[in-house]
């Protein structure tokens, strides 16, 4: 069996996002190239803006949709190949009542999944949830909080 997710974790940001996200690069970068023109030399909003450009870019371009493979042994997320017993948990983050993540415990590390395709889920997470345990206590460190809250990543 198999479903389509995205790469990581797809976060919403309206057209206002964009739009307030540009105008703060375009200001530092501006106020950089005013402070360089009145002599104070290289500027550490420049480096901001760029690095903030960066982010932003390196999200939109490396969305892609992935494909989660289930065998007898183990999943298979994206060409990678994971046994049940590499998997220490899972969790599924719901949205409007609809599974909207999965994610994953492999090796210690969380691994956010966006689900793509909702109507085969059901079945996919009850194949997993009879080799993996399932847990509804996962929670977020701050970090995730504030990012998800600022829809950075």
């Amino acid at each position: 069996m198999e479903i389509k997710t995205y790469n990581w974790e797809i976060i919403e940001r309206s057209q206002w996002w964009y739009i307030i996200t540009a105008t703060i690069i375009i200001f530092l970068i501006a106020f950089s190239f005013i402070r360089w023109g009145l002599g104070a030399g290289f500027s550490v909003f420049f480096l901001f803006a760029i690095i903030i450009a960066g982010f932003v870019l390196v999200y939109i371009i490396s969305q892609k949709k992935i494909t989660m493979v289930l065998s007898d042994s183990g999943i298979s997320i994206d060409d990678k190949n994971y046994g049940w017993g590499e998997i220490e948990w899972f969790n599924i983050e719901l949205k409007d009542k609809k599974p909207y993540n999965i994610v994953f415990l492999i090796k210690s590390y969380p691994s956010i999944y966006t689900v793509i395709e909702t109507e085969k889920f059901q079945e996919f997470a009850k194949i997993i949830s009879e080799n993996v345990p399932l847990t509804w206590e996962y929670e977020r460190n701050l970090s995730f909080k504030l990012i998800k809250f600022f829809k950075l990543w």
